[in-house]
């Protein structure tokens, strides 16, 4: 039954719409502290770019077995053409990719030595964009919609400026429109404005600053009182939380349920989020019991967490993982 349900992701068109980002490791060693602050001198060994954000997505929809088409803003700059360079590579268009001259592309450098991240470098702007480039996107969305059967739209909020209020409500009204379902991994600014949408996906620490409440992430009370004044606020049909070493929690308005996550030698949490969030999607598409959805985003972003760096996982490796987790539970 399971494999069915992976294979059926197949040829399904995702449109994926968010902040895109390059994400960029500079691997060196350590060994002295510098005369001029205590702190260490890295030793650049080695440096990988990879696609990051909501192109990260993408690549997760992609390498599940799904067809995505990204649509954001780049700067006119190296950065830029890397994103670019790098979407060629692993047979992503970039046709849904606007260059806006008055903002740099969003550049998150990380520094690793012995194993470990010490730093983060972030190269961004958080200003909204313009009017211009917010109808170029719309007009974007529409002709890909016009084009192809679309199965879905993900909104992947980083809160870099691309979703914008105006633009939020009108990705909605056409995806409403078209009976396209929207799938949303929000962030704290536009956080209560993707009002009714299929899926509504926040991390744990995300909605504890929304809430004016202690949620403890084991105590399914507190979430489904969560989930309750969301449902007030967004109209919403299915909540998912992350919550971290301690799973999901999952709401589609008639039960809810706390999924406890596999235990894994996490290495680096990066990405994470967005294989969760693909899986999510492609669940939601196929009409994936909640059971099953769960199960798969945990494997997924359990994955990824036992990687160095931003990482996809694909339709194979989530299906081994999936035989050893049947194997462990008896069935």
């Amino acid at each position: 039954m399971h494999s069915s349900i992976i294979q059926s992701w197949t040829g399904k068109n995702v449109i994926v719409i968010g902040d895109i980002m390059l994400d960029r490791y500079l691997f060196g060693s350590t060994n002295r502290i510098s005369p001029e602050a205590p702190v260490p001198i890295v030793d650049l060994e080695e440096q990988q770019d990879k696609l990051g954000g909501a192109a990260n997505v993408a690549l997760n929809i992609q390498s599940l077995g799904a067809n995505p088409i990204l649509i954001g803003v780049v700067g006119k700059d190296q950065p830029a053409s890397i994103i670019h360079q790098l979407l060629e590579e692993d047979g992503l268009k970039s046709s849904g990719i606007l260059h806006d001259t008055d903002r740099p592309t969003t550049l998150k450098s990380r520094i690793w030595s012995a194993g470990k991240q010490i730093l983060r470098l972030d190269h961004e702007s958080k200003e909204f964009i313009n009017e211009l480039i917010t109808t170029e996107l719309i007009g974007l969305l529409i002709s890909e919609i016009q084009q192809q059967s679309i199965d879905a739209i993900i909104l992947q909020d980083y809160n870099k400026g691309l979703l914008t209020p105006d633009f939020i409500q009108a990705i909605i009204t056409i995806a409403q429109k078209h009976q396209i379902p929207v799938i949303v991994d929000p962030k704290d600014d536009q956080f209560f404005h993707y009002q009714s949408v299929n899926l509504f996906k926040p991390n744990l620490k995300e909605i504890r600053n929304k809430m004016d409440f202690d949620i403890n992430p084991r105590d399914i009370e507190s979430l489904d009182r969560a989930d309750s004044e969301l449902r007030k606020l967004l109209n919403h049909q299915i909540t998912m939380i992350t919550l971290s070493e301690h799973g999901l929690y999952i709401n589609d308005g008639q039960q809810s349920c706390i999924y406890p996550t596999q235990s894994h030698h996490i290495i680096d949490v990066c990405g994470a989020g967005d294989s969760v969030l693909s899986v999510c999607a492609l669940c939601l598409i196929t009409l994936t019991g909640m059971d099953e959805m769960a199960i798969l985003s945990n494997l997924a972003g359990g994955l990824v967490c036992q990687q160095t760096g931003v990482v996809q996982i694909t339709a194979q490796q989530l299906q081994h993982q999936y035989h050893i987790h049947k194997k462990k539970i008896g069935s």
